[in-house]
């Protein structure tokens, strides 16, 4: 990960580090002398990674440097050749994305920078995969209450919207005819349309697929278009339609056929692969949600479709009830634990964990029962398994909670495995 942006942060002489960095070909925009000095560049520059001597003195010392940018998720490595051991303890505690390296020897300077470098790049990937996760277990629940189709598409469009930071957007059909109609449109991408409110409504109707906004639908493929005058199918927007700044469009596809679109806009910053990734993934959602509502989709068929999903799934995914017993486990956990599904639905998912922590699972079952708490809940840990061969392996896992009906469920994929 050479050309990585690193921040240095120290009162020391910095001749050495400098070089050292240089060397391994690192970029060093900028060496901050103090804690506050470090505090107004970290938003400017935004680096990879902030070198910090943990030794650093001032009314902003290095832990408290590290506790003010924390949400930031810019990982910190400490350099600790000044260090007294209460210095390193403390920095050990700290969590995440915090690393120590002693000199600056070339190699295990970059080593040391190249894993937290590494471990950043993880631990993001994770957190992004949790918080899409999220919004998906969002849209499910939401979309339950929804008495209509096009209560559900709005309900789509809305988290979309908000999901990726855009000021409106659409969603639709292709008819038998491949002419689209669009079934909802953002609330405030009608409240910024000067266009007569009837002909407005008629304009979104049994529309023909052309300009850049159509691509999505004619080719399968998701188009993102940053500057719609510079594409060569723009063709401006009809009298009294918001101008549009930035555009992603995304097909909705049933096996192979594309059922529609859905459309953001006006994305300030403008449309990335990540929000491509983001919503080609939250696509499959919003289709089956509106299926499932158009349908009449019963709980079973939605559930049966959970579960060839996760089937796919080259990581493990358990689900139990509150009591703690599995109720639903892919042939991943099959492959990683050795048994069956026969053998342990129903069996409480302790028998997959060593003696040492049963206790505690069960006593955050028995809390959240009580209180509808639980600590673990949108957390990455880091725990161990225990195979059917009574083989111990080290895994990662995170825990959602759902409710079905009036019962409530926990679900844990397993990665790392």
């Amino acid at each position: 990960m050479t050309n990585s942006k690193i921040l240095l942060v120290t009162d020391q002489d910095t001749s050495d580090i400098k070089q050292a960095l240089k060397l391994l070909n690192y970029h060093v925009p900028f060496v901050a002398s103090n804690g506050k000095e470090a505090l107004s560049k970290v938003i400017e520059l935004m680096p990879d990674l902030i070198l910090i001597d943990i030794m650093l003195k001032g009314d902003v010392d290095a832990f408290e440097l590290a506790s003010r940018i924390k949400n930031l998720n810019i990982p910190i490595l400490f350099l600790t050749h000044r260090a007294d051991k209460s210095a390193i303890k403390r920095a050990m505690l700290m969590k995440p994305l915090v690393s120590l390296v002693k000199s600056f020897d070339l190699d295990e300077l970059k080593i040391s920078i190249e894993q937290t470098l590494f471990l950043k790049e993880k631990y993001q990937e994770i957190s992004w995969q949790i918080f899409l996760t999220t919004v998906m277990n969002r849209l499910l629940k939401e979309t339950l209450s929804c008495q209509s189709v096009q209560e559900v598409a709005q309900k789509c469009l809305d988290i979309a919207n908000e999901f990726t930071r855009s000021a409106f957007g659409f969603i639709g059909k292709v008819d038998s005819e491949g002419r689209f109609n669009t079934m909802a449109i953002s609330h405030s991408g009608w409240n910024n349309c000067i266009m007569p409110k009837a002909q407005a409504e008629n304009a979104v109707l049994n529309m023909e697929l052309q300009s850049y906004w159509s691509r999505a639908i004619k080719t399968g493929k998701t188009v993102i278009v940053n500057d719609p005058p510079s594409d060569p199918d723009y063709r401006g927007e009809p009298p009294g339609h918001p101008k549009i700044t930035s555009f992603i469009g995304v097909p909705l596809k049933e096996g192979s056929e594309i059922w529609g679109m859905i459309a953001l806009a006006n994305k300030e910053s403008g449309y990335t692969p990540s929000d491509q990734k983001a919503m080609e993934t939250l696509s499959v959602t919003f289709l089956e949600v509106i299926n499932r509502r158009k349908s009449k989709i019963n709980l079973e068929k939605s559930e049966e479709r959970f579960r060839v999903v996760a089937e796919s799934a080259v990581d493990g995914i358990v689900t139990t009830n509150m009591d703690g017993k599995i109720q639903f486990l892919n042939k991943s956990m099959e492959r990683i634990f050795g048994y069956s599904r026969k053998e342990l639905i129903e069996k409480p998912l302790t028998i997959l964990m060593p003696d040492r922590y049963k206790n505690t699972y069960l006593k955050e079952l028995e809390r959240f029962k009580k209180s509808g708490y639980h600590r673990l809940v949108g957390k990455i840990v880091q725990t161990t398994g225990l195979k059917k061969d009574g083989t111990e392996f080290p895994f990662e896992m995170s825990l959602t909670s759902w409710k079905s009906g009036d019962e409530f469920f926990f679900s844990l994929p397993l990665s790392g495995t």
